[in-house]
């Protein structure tokens, strides 16, 4: 279970990101750093990456490389036993960022996360909030070129499910996200989304299945709640609706997803003009698929209204497909290819990103594993401007305590 539940996370992140997130080892509660008896343990996380990557600042033409070194050092805390119905966790790692030949974006970020779970016969909760700098760049946004964006998210959730009867349930909760930039303040907006998801589910064939209405609101404030920074500021607000769908439809495969309708409506502050409303089909399905008993399949589509750093307006559709395979105790492997296409709605600018990645995992022992990881991203836009290739190969080693 283990295993497989790391497997899921490396596909997952190298669908998503395209790049290298090194995996600490998961080492047995008795050798954690310090235990509570059978209720929790806290650990000591470390771990070193070597990351080669051929254009650092997603540039179309004079393409600028480096080696960079991440040395991230961090403590987990866990409590909750198997039996449990409660399960704490709060982990905090703080990464030190070592550009070989671009030494003014070297960094020093932190990552706070903390959650908790609870899991009764008729009432599941989940809470979870947390910290990250970042230091990245993105094809989506007007950066200055040769530089880097700063940056601070937060984020806090807290989502609810109840058994009205044996068959009914509903879903909701509140989630809340922040960004906050540090450098190229010009071009970049603050801001703050806030969403509140309902769903309303029947149990259809089986009890493991699960069907019904959705409906979300979000509103998202651009410029930080009217702070005077970036070129647009304004404010967002979604309303979604349609049919949903989560659980187990057969032994091997497990799905969750929604499609429906999504209408937004774009307000900008300084000026009269600009104010817009679109709606579009958006959707969002996740789907893990057990091929055998150590192949699994994971696949992610997703469309949706999103905001770019500089306020530009998308709508993004995506699929994502990823394959991991255990090949033995210790050694595992991971393939993924994605393709996301943005297409800005106040411009004709529209974007074809593809994503290929290959990973491999080797458990050294109980405390150390080792990992690889190379992928490649293209994107061909309608504009010269904004095409690039990015190739990317990162080695890393972690230890668990």
């Amino acid at each position: 279970m283990l295993i497989r539940k790391l497997l899921n996370k490396i596909a997952l992140a190298s669908l998503v990101a395209g790049v290298s997130v090194p995996a600490f080892a998961d080492g047995p509660l008795d050798g954690a750093l310090y235990n509570f008896g059978d209720v929790g343990a806290l650990s000591l996380l470390c771990s070193v990456e070597a990351r080669y990557n051929d254009n650092i600042y997603l540039e179309s033409s004079s393409k600028n490389g480096d080696v960079i070194w991440t040395f991230s050092p961090g403590l987990e805390l866990e409590l909750g036993g198997s039996e449990s119905e409660s399960k704490f966790r709060i982990s905090y790692i703080e990464d030190l960022i070592l550009y070989t030949s671009n030494s003014k974006n070297n960094s020093q970020d932190s990552h706070l996360a903390i959650s908790y779970n609870y899991t009764g016969s008729k009432f599941k909760a989940t809470v979870a909030a947390g910290y990250d700098q970042q230091v990245n760049t993105s094809n989506r946004d007007r950066s200055t070129r040769g530089h880097l964006i700063r940056y601070q998210t937060y984020y806090a959730r807290a989502l609810g499910t109840y058994d009205i009867t044996e068959k009914v349930s509903i879903m909701s909760g509140f989630k809340w996200d922040g960004r906050r930039y540090d450098s190229q303040r010009y071009y970049y907006n603050d801001r703050e989304t806030y969403a509140i998801p309902v769903n309303l589910y029947h149990s259809i064939l089986t009890e493991k299945i699960k069907a019904g209405i959705s409906y979300e609101y979000r509103y998202t404030d651009l410029a930080g709640a009217g702070k005077d920074n970036g070129k647009n500021p304004g404010y967002e607000q979604v309303h979604f609706i349609g049919l949903t769908a989560t659980g187990d439809f057969t032994d091997a495969l497990t799905l969750d997803g929604r499609i429906g309708c999504s209408t937004r409506d774009y307000n900008r502050r300084t000026t009269g003009s600009g104010n817009t409303s679109h709606s579009t089909l958006s959707l969002m399905l996740n789907a893990n698929y057990k091929v055998t008993e150590k192949t699994t399949a994971d696949l992610r589509v997703s469309r949706d209204f999103e905001i770019a750093g500089d306020a530009s307006s998308i709508t993004s559709t995506g699929i994502q497909l990823g394959v991991a395979h255990v090949f033995s105790s210790k050694w595992m492997g991971n393939v993924s290819i994605a393709y996301r296409q943005d297409d800005y709605d106040y411009s004709n600018r529209c974007d074809d990103v593809y994503t290929v990645s290959v990973g491999a995992h080797y458990n050294i022992n109980d405390y150390l594993s080792a990992s690889a990881l190379y992928s490649f991203q293209w994107n061909n836009s309608n504009g010269s401007y904004w095409d690039y290739t990015d190739n990317i190969i990162s080695l890393a080693i972690s230890f668990r305590y």
